[in-house]
């Protein structure tokens, strides 16, 4: 991937892999849910105290996984996140539409109208 380059990648689920040359660092995480509708991960995350559905972005080098009937991603550096699992680490949140994700290529149900949330990469916990 080259730099600031986002792409779609993999199939139940699919995900969507950021390579981006920098991005915020504060603490941002939520449950991770798989969407049979659209074969892709949303995060419910909490803003302010109101949970909100948001498009996850995961960094460069994560693959989708299926273990013990259920999706998620992983990654040899951090680890492997299913539904079900609370995920937390440094990265930030972007509207829906923020220019960065104007051509993602995904649709409704997996593109939250609510926005994304980018993790960064070698940052994460499993909250």
């Amino acid at each position: 991937m080259n730099p600031d380059e986002i792409k779609v990648k993999g199939e139940n689920p699919r995900i969507i892999l950021h390579n981006f040359s920098s991005s915020d660092d504060m603490l941002v995480g939520g449950k991770i849910e798989y969407i049979p509708d659209g074969d892709c991960l949303m995060a419910q995350v909490d803003r302010g105290g109101k949970v909100v559905s948001l498009t996850p972005v995961w960094p460069q080098g994560f693959e989708s996984v299926q273990e013990n009937n259920k999706r998620g991603v992983a990654d040899t550096d951090s680890g492997t996140f299913l539904e079900g699992d609370n995920v937390q680490a440094s990265g930030t949140f972007l509207d829906a539409d923020d220019e960065a994700m104007a051509e993602v290529g995904i649709d409704s149900p997996c593109r939250s109208s609510r926005g994304f949330v980018v993790f960064n990469k070698g940052s994460f916990t499993n909250g």
